[in-house]
């Protein structure tokens, strides 16, 4: 096992810093080819490239394969009245694949996620937000989309980026049925839950689609930072109607001595 230095020996110490020297953010790419294209859905792209330590030096020419995608978009449903999301179950065949190859059951194939699909040529990435909100579940969002993050599931080996959105909605915006789009063999099926339940799978390991999970904990922080700001106001209140208070006894005493 490879151990990281220390301050008696044995190699540098980490940095402790999340900054990346500018001068290392270089990359020469040598040559490009594509083996496979299914479609338009998926490609794999060898590349030959060097690229620059972070000690300033160059690296060898290396070989990195990238399995390449579009970029999807996800969004988190919320209503906020009866505190609860909207999520979809559907049947994910690469997780049945990989589970009949331990010998696993069937039903864990069918995962609870938050709406999700991938842009087309032309699209904005609230448009994509917003047809897939409507294809999956049935609400229609107009407004109120908000983005609250991009991340890459597989950066190793995949180029997929996604973009995670968030909506609040009500009852009254459910103006369809949902369930997918029939043409694509689509069938999923919707599935509202209360905040805590949600959060309760989450803990129990019972979610396990990755843009769901970070979904879930985005909005589990959030309602943490907001505890602790109401926690923080109110103590200042307190703090401040106690000090009002040691002032008026102060002054009482006062007039109390002059008297």
């Amino acid at each position: 096992m490879v151990r990281s230095g220390t301050a008696d020996g044995g190699g540098k110490p980490p940095k402790m810093t999340d900054e990346t020297p500018a001068d290392s953010h270089q990359v020469e790419i040598l040559e490009e080819r594509e083996h496979y294209r299914f479609r338009q859905l998926f490609w794999v792209q060898e590349s030959r490239l060097r690229f620059r330590h972070f000690d300033g030096s160059w690296s060898p020419e290396v070989t990195r394969v990238t399995f390449c995608q579009k970029v999807a978009v996800a969004v988190l449903l919320v209503d906020a009245e009866a505190d609860t999301v909207v999520l979809v179950r559907q049947l994910r065949f690469p997780v049945l694949e990989r589970q009949r190859h331990r010998g696993q059951p069937d039903g864990g194939a069918w995962l609870l996620e938050v709406p999700a699909g991938l842009q087309e040529a032309g699209e904005s990435l609230e448009e994509v937000a917003r047809r897939e909100i409507l294809e999956e579940t049935g609400y229609r969002v107009e407004q109120g989309l908000e983005e609250v993050m991009v991340f890459y599931p597989s950066p190793g080996v995949s180029s997929e980026e996604v973009h995670l959105f968030r909506a609040v909605v009500s009852p009254d915006q459910r103006v369809e049925d949902g369930g997918g789009v029939a043409d694509e063999h689509e069938d999923l099926e919707v599935v509202i839950l209360p905040v805590e339940r949600a959060f309760e799978l989450l803990r129990r390991g019972e979610i396990r689609d990755g843009k769901t999970i970070l979904a879930l904990q985005h909005l589990a922080l959030e309602r943490l930072d907001g505890a602790r700001s109401m926690t923080e106001s109110r103590a200042s209140k307190e703090t401040g109607a106690s000090e009002k208070t040691g002032v008026r006894e102060d002054m009482s005493r006062v007039r109390r001595d002059e008297s």
